[in-house]
């Protein structure tokens, strides 16, 4: 994201059409953090965080490429 602003996340995730969403990010971004924190049905996790329950609790999955290679890393393991 070019600014950590909740107004530019939510715009984001209307266009998707995504209400309730988990987002996984590679490492740590604090503009995404940031983004999102005051959106009540939307969290960011590291990939290295993502758990079942999250998985589950959220409609949508929203991943970066760098999350999704390590999240394949870690499940083939």
């Amino acid at each position: 994201m070019a600014e950590a602003k909740t107004k530019l996340m939510r715009k984001m995730l209307e266009d998707l059409q995504v209400e309730k969403a988990l987002i996984v990010i590679a490492q740590s971004d604090e503009k995404v953090q940031r983004a999102a924190q005051n959106l009540p049905n939307v969290k960011v996790l590291r990939a290295e965080g993502v758990n079942v329950y999250d998985l589950l609790r959220y409609e949508h999955l929203i991943l970066t490429e760098g999350s999704l290679k390590l999240l394949e890393e870690r499940l083939a393991a």
